[in-house]
């Protein structure tokens, strides 16, 4: 088959193996007395080395021969390589003349310019000579000079091409001269315009009353100014904000292979949808989506891929100003995002090979070969591709191994127990054990991939794409699990969509390629695997800190404080401060974590990083948890100005009377533990339990917000308002307590600013936001950190537990080990702060009775941690104790942020300057 179009293809033949078998090994000498045993057999002799079809066959005296795994390439006997010059064009040629076997000269280019023509690089004959002059003051045309007329040959604005002032230019004595600098590179192919731009001999445009119409046909020699007789292959069209309509040549049935391009941009869709894209040939878009010129009256920039074969245009598209529209908001029903996505689609084909060398045309669960990929083709007779060469996989008999060959499709699969890697593919970068232990792309619902098996990927609630498949088409550079289109889940209904805009709108993306039929819609995802291409595995690096593992509230298994955050454990409240940690699984919090969510569905996973030190701060390593009065703060904006949350109950009743955080909440300072009923030592109230771990319906009593559920958490519990797994949000409250004291933010009749006095100026709450949150990890390379990653907080009860349970391997995973390799990284080894506040039973804080506020806390929940693993312990300790301080910060599984930037956004810290010596890691700006 010819190629046409504008990829270059190399076509290599088939590969056959002889291998002859393993020469005799000679016996081992006897040992002497000497303690030398005997020479050994000599082995066989080589008597010739020849090369046969390209093989070097080497022969031994027994009758053995060896052959090269693969072909030599080069001349035989005694011959030379001449290259010969010949143009082929009607242009200037580049050759200038071969002097012998050893030396080729080369027309050297002349550059000057046609105002001053004293840009000089070249004094040799029969140069060719380029000038550059300026254009109407915006942009540059490239002029060709040689024995022929002047001729336009490529003009670029709009920044493409640009003449650079003299301070960047070239200077020679007192002359200064012009350069030329290129913003793109690689521009192989001509560039014709069209749209408003106007007519030449392959481009036809007409403007009327209803718009612009362009016949394009990129068969077309031209031969004006520019072309000398070629064709285009790229087409740039600004529609100048009319309406277009593109009618494209009819593809040949001759057998070759065509492509070009078009860059469309400023278009509006005609008032006849289907003729957007028209041609005599038929046009194949992927799942038979047309891609939209504008969405809701905003145009869509694009570029537009035709491939044609055999008659049949297949075309794709792809967005190229995301700002405008993105690669998923292009495909809708009649243009208008109100509309359904384009749900109907062809079957998904490629190309099938078998091992007698045939090939069909047919889906992958329809192929009981060698399936290629989607979107494949056969090829012709005489190119094939069942007969293009690629690593072979074949399982030794006897459990010997495996060994990689690499020959054809057809001859791979013809082999029993031998694995196809794919066409072109190498055995030096093939992993072949990956292929034959069933192993594949496990996709998590959430962009996010790890290879693994099926039985495994099951198991993590992943969907598995095939034996042998990668998280990445490296033909592609596509990431299966987040991009191309394939089953996307939203609110459990399965459609087939774009996997960016699928994500977007927090569905879970099933796997480019794949199809409905082949999923249920899940119920819970995990978020161990990829994320934007990094990997998200514990101990591994991302966002400045190392990854302690999976997260799940409700189900983890942590090591902590059993008797005070375990519901069905709490027997007593008295005077115990001291507290041996225990193994059990955490509670989930209904009224955490700040998302939207109803009670089917009470997933709240995330991925737990830790930063890789402790906090220290001239040469301080231990601070006070908090302060004298309360450390529960009224939210306030960066003016310093009060303003919590408001709950509207019935935004529909211009009567209804609205809550107020300040009224429900703030009152009471931190919350209370007793009403001043005496609850003895040795008995607790069951209702305390029920309002300190409440259930989800009593959390979604004003609804299944964040907000709505901030309201529903009662400040009546045993450790009032602070949350026991939630530390980004105890975190928040701590930070606007210091704010509401050091900007004087009072509320007649609920608070005062005074009510929140520091007597510690640095404490742990503050130093863990000394850390910057847009820190990344050197594996991410230019990769950003995901939007569904929190900043750093001081962690909870439940999360510093579960950190105390990943480093005694509890969980099968011991963090310890991976802080310590990271460079200047410090395993957990102290007393440590949780940013979970509690009170003192045998005090009167806590306490509120005749409608007094109750007073705070002044004991907090902190860690005893061994880097041996031994003795852990949780304390109940008073505020003003000095501990250590390690920052965390969670990556949501479900990409997911809440919808109030106050139950996510950690408040700016009110300061000054803080004299740090680790400027590297700490951020000393920090206000």
């Amino acid at each position: 088959m010819n190629i046409v179009g504008y990829s270059s293809i190399k076509q290599l033949g088939s590969v056959q193996i002889t291998l002859g078998v393993t020469g005799a090994t000679g016996p081992i000498g006897i040992t002497g007395l000497n303690g030398l045993g005997l020479t050994g057999n000599t082995g066989p002799n080589i008597i010739g080395i020849t090369l046969i079809n390209k093989y070097l066959v080497t022969a031994f005296s027994d009758g053995t021969t060896y052959s090269t795994s693969t072909t030599i390439y080069g001349p035989t006997g005694g011959y030379d390589y001449v290259v010969d010059f010949k143009n082929i064009g009607s242009g200037v040629s580049l050759g200038y003349s071969i002097t012998g076997t050893n030396e080729l000269l080369i027309r050297p280019l002349r550059i000057q310019n046609n105002t001053s023509n004293n840009l000089i690089i070249s004094t040799s004959p029969n140069d060719i000579t380029v000038n550059l002059s300026l254009i109407g003051g915006s942009g540059v045309t490239l002029i060709a000079n040689s024995n022929f007329t002047d001729a336009n040959l490529l003009k670029f604005t709009d920044g493409k091409l640009r003449r650079v002032g003299a301070t960047r230019g070239v200077t020679s004595g007192t002359n200064t001269f012009y350069g030329l600098e290129f913003v793109n590179s690689n521009l192989f192919e001509r560039v014709r315009g069209m749209g408003w731009t106007g007519t030449t001999s392959a481009v036809n445009c007409v403007i009327t009353n209803v718009g612009i119409t362009c016949d394009v046909n990129p068969f077309r020699e031209e031969y004006d100014g520019l072309m000398y007789g070629s064709t285009s292959k790229i087409f740039v069209g600004d529609f100048n904000g009319y309406t277009g309509s593109i009618n494209i040549a009819a593809c040949p049935s001759d057998g070759n292979a065509y492509g070009f391009e078009m860059y469309l941009s400023n278009a509006f869709n005609p008032a006849v949808l289907t003729n957007r894209f028209t041609s005599s040939s038929p046009i194949k878009w992927p799942l038979n989506k047309v891609p939209c010129f504008a969405v809701d009256g905003v145009t869509c920039d694009m570029r537009v891929s035709f491939f044609g074969l055999q008659g049949i245009w297949y075309a794709t598209a792809k967005s190229i100003n995301d700002s405008k529209c993105q690669n998923g908001d292009m495909f809708f029903n009649n243009c208008n995002s109100t509309q359904q996505l384009v749900a109907n689609f062809i079957p998904v084909i490629g190309a099938c090979c078998y091992a007698d060398g045939t090939c069909v045309q047919t889906t992958a669960s329809n192929c009981f070969g060698y399936f290629h990929g989607i979107g494949t083709t056969c090829g012709n007779t005489y190119d094939s591709i069942c007969n293009k060469p690629g690593a072979c996989c074949v399982q030794l008999l006897q459990d010997l191994g495996t060994n990689c060959f690499e020959m054809t499709c057809s001859e791979c699969i013809g082999i029993s127990l031998a694995s196809y890697a794919g066409n072109y593919t190498k055995c030096k970068d093939t992993v072949c054990d990956n292929i034959n232990n069933n192993v594949g792309a496990c996709c998590d619902g959430l962009g996010n991939c790890n290879e693994t098996s099926q039985n495994d990927c099951t198991q993590q609630y992943g969907f598995f794409q095939g034996i042998g498949t990668s998280c990445y088409d490296f033909k592609t550079n596509l990431a299966i699990c987040s991009t191309g289109t394939g089953p996307c889940c939203i609110n459990g209904v399965c459609t087939s969509q774009n996997g960016t805009n699928c994500l977007s709108q927090n569905g879970y993306f099933l796997g480019t390629g794949r199809d409905c039929s082949e999923f249920e819609c899940p119920e819970k995802v995990s978020c161990i695997g990829y994320i934007n291409g990094v990997p998200v595995t514990p101990g591994q690096e991302y966002g400045g800190g190392i990854i302690i593992g999976k997260f799940e509230p409700g189900k983890t298994k942590i090591l902590g404080a059993k008797q005070l955050f375990e519901p069905t454990s709490i027997k007593n409240i008295d005077g115990t401060t001291i507290f041996n940690c225990q193994s059990y699984t955490s509670f989930l919090d209904h009224t955490a974590y700040g998302i939207t969510k109803d009670c089917d569905f009470n997933n709240e996973t995330y991925a737990l990083i830790i930063y890789p030190t402790d906090i220290n701060v001239n040469d301080t390593n231990s601070f006070a948890w908090g302060i004298t009065g309360s450390s529960w703060g009224p939210m306030s904006d960066a003016g310093g100005n009060y303003s919590d949350f408001v709950l509207n109950l019935n935004v529909n009743d211009p009567n209804s009377v609205p809550l107020y955080y300040s009224n429900t909440h703030l009152i009471y300072n931190e919350g209370y533990w007793s009403t001043g009923v005496t609850l003895g030592l040795t008995g607790i109230d069951s209702n305390i339990i029920l309002k300190t771990f409440p259930t989800c319906s009593a959390s979604t009593i004003y609804g299944i917000g964040g907000k709505q559920r901030i309201f529903a958490k009662s400040p009546y519990s045993l450790h009032g308002l602070w949350h026991h797994s939630w530390g980004l949000y105890n975190t928040i409250r701590a930070i606007s307590a210091y704010n509401a004291y050091t900007k004087k933010i009072s509320l007649s009749n609920v608070f005062k600013y005074t009510d929140f006095d520091y007597s510690v100026d640095l404490n742990a709450f503050r130093a863990s936001r000394l850390i910057q949150d847009g820190m990344t990890s050197s594996i991410q390379g230019i990769t950003k950190n995901s939007g569904s990653l929190s900043g750093w907080y001081l962690p909870s009860h439940d999360e510093l537990a579960f950190i105390a349970a990943s480093t005694s391997n509890l969980n099968g995973f011991n963090i310890n080990t991976h802080l310590m390799l990271v460079s200047g990284g410090q395993g957990l080894n102290g007393t440590y702060w949780s940013s979970t506040g509690t009170f003192d039973y045998q005090t009167n804080e806590g306490v509120y009775a005749n409608n007094q506020k109750p007073k705070p806390g002044s004991v907090a929940i902190a860690f005893e941690l061994d880097i041996n693993g031994n003795n852990y312990k949780v304390l109940k300790a008073k505020r003003t104790e000095k501990y250590k301080v390690r920052p965390v910060r969670m990556l949501r599984c479900d990409a997911k942020t809440p919808e109030n930037k106050y139950l996510w956004l950690l408040p700016s810290v009110s300061q000054s300057k803080i004299n740090q010596k680790n400027i590297d890691t700490i951020n000393i700006e920090a206000v």
